[in-house]
């Protein structure tokens, strides 16, 4: 984060006006997440399939900035920021 001020000022705000049950219930849509496509993978659809594909890329930039506001307040915790 050090290496990336901006974006680490932006994961900052968004962590600061996070509750835990926000942060608990991103967790949870994350974890969702990736079961979804290890499902469709394991019903036979490969890695390349579009509906595989619709879950892993896609959802990405929806996942991301919440993920990393989580990663922010535990590295502020531990006090490693």
């Amino acid at each position: 984060m050090r290496d990336f001020p901006e974006l680490a000022e932006e994961i900052g705000r968004r962590a600061v006006g996070m509750t835990q049950a926000e942060a608990d219930a991103g967790h949870r849509e994350r974890t969702a997440q990736m079961i979804r496509p290890a499902e469709l993978m394991a019903a036979g659809h490969s890695v390349a399939a579009s509906p595989v594909q619709a879950d892993v890329v896609d959802a990405t930039p929806d996942t991301l900035a919440p993920a990393l506001a989580d990663a922010y307040l535990a590295l502020k915790a531990a006090g490693r920021l």
